[in-house]
């Protein structure tokens, strides 16, 4: 039995799916499409993107499990956790069919709930999706590690946050100190933190790469031209695996390319869903 309580000063609702509490957002009516968020991550990096597309579509955000304002219990955080809470949620909110824009790893989590319940899943919408690869930041690259997960719990700092965010913008002069100071507001909290090296220490994606073909919603891919976190020949992988597939990159842009090319992203987002690309 699920409840929503309306939560006004945290800019969204709460709804309780089983033992948990699920924060989101949600606005506008029509076609359903739910953001997912990556690892470490909260609903506020869809913030430039989900009121522009509520203007057209019913758009959900949420905040995963062990991420944001949403409850953090202690579970291993695998990717089918992540897909099971997605259908959770729809069952919850009764939608019977949503689209899924997924970014990074929430891309993954977005495939593997296309995978596993294609029945769910009108289109994917896929921002650099994939797991972490040797070419991430060192310090996401090593959260598994005991000793470094310890000194992060240590010495967790906002330099940190913006060590990493620069190697996700192609821009540096987007990198704003509100934006570092909102992204380490979230990894500060202790508990999200912890979920989060979780989440890094416990994924496995190797699986859905063998998968892909499975796929039966069509799929839209966005891609950076100078992502350094997923390079851009890791985009072949999924042209070629997915049956139903279209494709396109931005120049001047980096691993998050729905903060930091936005306008372009939108339009890209509005046009999948007023008219056939």
């Amino acid at each position: 039995m699920s409840e929503i309580t309306e939560v006004r000063k945290s800019g969204g609702q709460y709804i309780s799916i089983g033992d948990y509490n699920i924060r989101y957002f949600e606005e506008g009516q029509g076609e359903t499409v739910i953001f997912i968020h990556g690892l470490g991550q909260a609903m506020y990096t869809f913030r430039k993107n989900v009121r522009v597309l509520s203007e057209h579509c019913h758009v959900i955000s949420i905040d995963l499990l062990g991420h944001g304002l949403s409850d953090k219990p202690e579970i291993d955080y695998t990717i089918s956790d992540f897909s099971k809470l997605i259908i959770d949620f729809m069952d919850a909110m009764n939608i019977e069919k949503a689209s899924l824009v997924g970014f990074s790893t929430g891309a993954i989590i977005a495939l593997d709930t296309a995978i596993k319940f294609p029945g769910y899943v009108e289109k994917l919408i896929l921002l650099s999706p994939g797991g972490v690869t040797k070419t991430y930041p060192w310090l996401i690259k090593h959260l598994s590690t005991p000793i470094i997960s310890d000194i992060l719990f240590t010495f967790f700092n906002k330099s940190m946050i913006k060590n990493i965010l620069e190697k996700a913008y192609y821009d540096p002069d987007l990198i704003t100190n509100d934006l570092v100071k909102h992204y380490f507001k979230v990894l500060s909290n202790k508990e999200n933190l912890d979920s989060t090296i979780v989440a890094y220490s416990n994924w496995d994606d190797s699986n859905i790469a063998y998968e892909l073909s499975s796929v039966q919603a069509p799929a839209y891919i966005f891609w950076g031209e100078n992502d350094e976190w997923h390079p851009l020949e890791m985009l072949e992988l999924y042209e070629d695996a997915l049956s139903d597939v279209y494709s396109a990159t931005f120049a001047n842009c980096g691993h998050m390319i729905h903060e930091e090319c936005a306008d372009e992203f939108n339009k890209k987002l509005i046009e999948i869903f007023k008219t056939e690309l």
